[in-house]
């Protein structure tokens, strides 16, 4: 639960500040490369509820989706793919805890998993527990 609750404060620093918890680590990074990865984090945490395509993130910093996901992992210490799914679940958990009323099928498509078995297979993997489980503890 520690570890939720400290993922969702990155979260809410990020959207807050609009600085990347993850570029703010690296101090030897230079102001460009500072400037390109933020954009690009800044644009799934604002758009993680849509469908988002490679070939649109890594346009956003003029690279080819190959180059893309080299230079995210190289400056990011985890895949593009990797940081959408925790964006989006720190979504979902969000959503559980603001607002009671939606089911975790609502709540999945609401948080941009096109499917609810990738998405209950998604936050069993980062949550290390199913959302319905999550939910129950939750209620405690």
């Amino acid at each position: 639960m520690e570890q939720l609750y400290l993922f969702l404060q990155k979260l809410k620093q990020l959207k807050e500040d609009r600085e990347n918890v993850l570029i703010a680590e690296a101090p030897f990074w230079n102001q460009h490369q500072k400037g390109r990865i933020h954009k690009v984090c800044q644009y799934i945490v604002d758009h993680c509820d849509e469908p988002i395509l490679l070939s649109t993130v890594a346009d956003q910093i003029y690279l080819c989706p190959e180059a893309f996901c080299r230079y995210f992992k190289q400056h990011t210490g985890i895949t593009f793919v990797t940081f959408l799914h925790k964006v989006r679940v720190a979504k979902a958990c969000e959503m559980m805890i603001s607002d009671n009323s939606k089911t975790i099928f609502e709540i999945a498509y609401s948080s941009g998993f096109g499917c609810i078995s990738s998405f209950n297979r998604t936050f069993k993997r980062i949550m290390g527990m199913t959302a319905t489980d999550y939910l129950r503890n939750l209620d405690r």
